[in-house]
């Protein structure tokens, strides 16, 4: 009896373990995650020198205009603060799971396959089944900013960080500090093979799910689909 229970045991361990993915395989996804939220994250801020132009009050064909006549000297020198601001970006700490109010909007969409472009030759609707997937996607964890690859000139804080986040509030022109874009991102989900993946990203500009493929190590975003914003 003793046998018995000894073998049913180490069955049982067998089978539990065969269905848990273990902490290397957990490592790895957690790798190529931070991977794809640099990714997307760098396909919507997009590069300073935008931002810079962007953020300019008013903007210069208009300074030497109606109500911003006789100004130019003040205009000036907030140009020259903004050139030389530092501009942040808020992100939040944790990657979350895709909000439960959008769920039957990605449902319809992928129903009616308004997704993807309908005219790409390139067309992968192997992607809706991952997205269906996103929807109901694993539990969220907490994110590390350092493992963001930024090749721009953004300070990167989070969201919970109480001497940056409230200068935000909806408004831009905080000098000398910008805060540009305030984002959320969701959990990644793959394909079988890791050569597919999907996400949300949510801020002020919009919602967004991104879908990519890797190519010779490296991911590349192949559709870039808006959301309704609520």
């Amino acid at each position: 009896m003793k046998r018995l229970f000894s073998s049913l045991s180490f069955f049982i361990f067998l089978l539990v373990a065969c269905n848990h993915p273990s902490k290397t395989e957990n490592d790895n996804n957690n790798i190529e995650e931070d991977k794809i939220i640099s990714v997307v994250f760098n396909a919507t801020v997009g590069p300073d020198s935008n931002w810079r132009k962007h953020i300019l009050v008013p903007p210069p064909q208009l300074r030497d205009t109606g109500i911003y006549k006789g100004d130019r000297p003040y205009w000036d020198s907030v140009a020259r603060v903004l050139d030389t601001a530092k501009l942040y970006v808020v992100i939040n700490d944790t990657l979350v799971k895709f909000p439960e109010f959008q769920r039957n909007e990605v449902r319809t969409m992928i129903k009616k396959k308004e997704f993807f472009p309908t005219d790409s030759a390139s067309l992968d609707t192997n992607y809706s089944n991952l997205m269906l997937s996103l929807l109901d996607s694993v539990a969220p964890r907490k994110f590390d900013i350092l493992s963001l690859t930024n090749p721009y000139s953004y300070k990167i804080v989070y969201k919970s960080n109480k001497v940056y986040a409230p200068k935000f509030n909806g408004f831009r022109y905080s000098y000398p500090m910008q805060v540009i874009l305030a984002m959320t991102f969701s959990r990644v989900v793959f394909n079988n093979e890791q050569t597919k993946a999907v996400v949300f990203i949510n801020s002020r500009e919009g919602a967004i799910i991104f879908s990519l493929y890797k190519l010779n190590g490296f991911w590349k975003v192949r559709y870039a689909t808006n959301l309704w914003v609520y």
